[in-house]
């Protein structure tokens, strides 16, 4: 039969009640189950140690006889009252702590009574001191154990759980729990290595399956060892569970406290930490936001997206995480019309798009129309750490060109501009007011060329516009981790065409312009300014074969206003949407085997 705590409260042998003290001396307080020393001007925080004692004394005497591998041998406990805040700081840096309990010995309980600063608190930390000495007297802890860091989620938690089951109901406790819940920076802490705060997953436990608590003590009684009670327990099963409750609200079931919530959400928030923390990112119109996921084995992490006014569609990508049995995502969708949340499970996905209007890529697919986007990210590996990126948002409208990849080697900028734009419902355009590749100089064919490099830079521009189709219903968007980008395949069409130069190149060089503007100054190193002319005027007339310089330098510009899409029927368009974090995003456009274009994100 499984144990439950609220009906040992009520049925317990009345032997093990506290009852009735009787002082041996000044300075020695003696009760029914705890013998006192103290000051003499601390007898009254000593009555209320003694009273605590005897009254919790009994069912956790029960408790331990149930679920330890030893009973404990009915004894007093023998309590301290000294002033020992500066030894106490020592044992627990950077705490303020008043009490605790020796591993050795009669496992004593210290309480410093210049660290009480409520009877609340005294009475809950008495409590807590009670289970600790409990625990090791019925082995369900051993001495050594606090030097086994991963065995402190165990021994602190199940004391903070001692400290609601066995107190008198009081707003301390309720705000300890509060508090565990709000601090998220705690949860991005594996529970293994946790101390107090991994009794927000006990409670979990109890609350959901009295029977989990017992279990828990009663296995690590037997291991002593944290990581193998979370084992051999299927913790990892709890956790999955757990993390989803962590939101908190409708319409998941909330954690409750003595039947209520344990804490109200405002707004949108889950907890006051994401303001705080910096968790809340917002999904623009065009473009991307990214955060960095670190998920230690069983902790979780959260994060908002908040949606931007007028945003069609979005994707969201779990970068390196995806794929993985052990990544949890628990996403909470609000309904921009109702602002009601749903739940959705993301486990398993390296990506969801949120399809706001029907356009695009959503165009004919269901929609969701969220304004917010509330994760919560989890780890159920026991020994694995989990790390990756959170990316989420859309390609940007526009883009320009700034260089392209010659020969899978050679990078070429780009001079002028050329831009390359998404339209809705698949339209798609090339544009270029004048832009030009900037090869080096030893690229150009003779001498007389490398002497002229710097005025063909300048005076001579590719121009024009092609429009395509892409067939979005027929689209093929994935994303590859080990190259951190998003992969668009799109079966285009060109359906037109305009403001092309008349060349056999597609270029003009524009010679008496370019003259014009350096007011007439002979060309350094050539012979007179019409050797220059003569040579514009070949670029501008000359087909030149195929496998010459200017001929491959007019197929490479060809390419890339036409993406290499036919003039009639189609082509599948290769793009590459670059992710990598730290670095500027860019849109990388396959053009023919050696030859790709990179572009960078252009706002009007």
């Amino acid at each position: 039969m499984g144990l439950h705590l609220p009906s040992v409260l009520t049925c317990l042998a009345p032997v093990l009640l506290g009852g009735f003290f009787s002082v041996a001396h000044a300075d020695t307080l003696e009760t029914r189950h705890a013998t006192i020393e103290h000051a003499g001007e601390h007898s009254t925080l000593a009555l209320i140690v003694g009273d605590t004692i005897d009254q919790e004394y009994g069912p956790m005497f029960i408790f331990f006889s149930q679920i330890g591998s030893m009973a404990p041998s009915p004894q007093k406990v023998p309590v301290n009252m000294d002033s020992m805040l500066l030894e106490l700081q020592q044992m627990w840096p950077g705490q303020n702590p008043m009490a605790s309990t020796n591993r050795n010995g009669d496992f004593t309980i210290n309480i410093d009574p210049d660290a009480v600063v409520g009877l609340d608190r005294l009475r809950t930390t008495v409590v807590h001191e009670l289970f600790h000495h409990l625990s090791y007297r019925a082995r369900v802890v051993r001495s050594d154990d606090h030097a086994t860091h991963s065995n402190l989620w165990v021994l602190e938690g199940t004391a903070e759980i001692a400290e609601y089951y066995f107190s008198t109901p009081n707003q301390h406790k309720k705000n300890r729990f509060i508090e565990y819940l709000q601090r998220s920076a705690n949860h991005q802490k594996s529970v293994i290595n946790a101390k107090h705060h991994a009794a927000l997953f006990i409670y979990y436990l109890w609350q959901q399956d009295p029977a989990s608590f017992q279990e828990l003590m009663r296995q690590f009684g037997d291991s002593h060892s944290g990581i193998s009670v979370a084992s051999s327990m299927a913790i990892d099963q709890h956790w999955f569970e757990f993390t989803k409750a962590m939101f908190n609200r409708a319409p998941i079931t909330p954690i409750l406290i003595d039947g209520s919530p344990m804490v109200v959400p405002a707004g949108d928030l889950v907890s006051p930490s994401f303001v705080s923390e910096g968790k809340i990112y917002l999904v623009p119109k065009q473009g991307l936001v990214n955060t960095e996921i670190n998920l230690p084995p069983l902790s979780w992490q959260h994060a908002m997206l908040d949606v931007d006014v007028g945003v069609e569609w979005f994707n969201v990508h779990f970068d390196q995480l995806g794929d993985d049995d052990s990544f949890i995502v628990h996403a909470y969708l609000k309904d921009s019309q109702t602002n009601q949340y749903r739940y959705e499970d993301w486990s398993g996905k390296a990506q969801r798009r949120v399809c706001n209007q029907a356009i695009g890529p959503c165009e004919g697919q269901n929609l969701d129309k969220v304004s917010k986007v509330i994760l919560i990210m989890a780890n159920q590996s026991l020994d694995e750490e989990l790390s990756g990126e959170l990316v989420a948002g859309s390609l940007d409208q526009r883009w320009r060109l700034l260089e392209m990849q010659v020969n899978n080697d050679l990078i070429v900028p780009a001079l002028g501009k050329l831009t390359l734009e998404f339209g809705t419902n698949g339209g798609m355009l090339v544009k270029s007011k004048g832009w030009w590749l900037k090869f080096p100089t030893d690229h150009f064919p003779t001498d007389t060329w490398q002497s002229a490099y710097n005025y063909i830079n300048r005076a001579c521009r590719f121009r024009g516009y092609v429009k395509f189709r892409r067939d979005i219903e027929n689209e093929e968007i994935s994303y590859e981790d080990d190259k951190q980008r998003e992969k668009y395949l799109w079966p285009t069409t060109r359906i037109d065409k305009g403001g092309l130069t008349n060349t056999p190149s597609g270029w003009f060089c524009d010679f008496r312009r370019e003259m014009a503007g350096l007011g007439g100054v002979p060309v350094t190193g050539l012979a007179s300014q019409a050797v220059v002319a003569r040579i514009f005027t070949d670029l501008n007339t000359t087909e030149y074969p195929a496998n010459s310089f200017a001929g491959k330098l007019s197929a490479i510009m060809k390419a890339m206003m036409s993406l290499q899409v036919p003039q009639s029927g189609s082509k599948k368009v290769v793009m590459y949407h670059l992710l990598a974090p730290g670095e500027e995003r860019r849109l990388q456009v396959e053009l023919q085997g050696n030859v790709r274009a990179f572009f960078v994100p252009y706002p009007e």
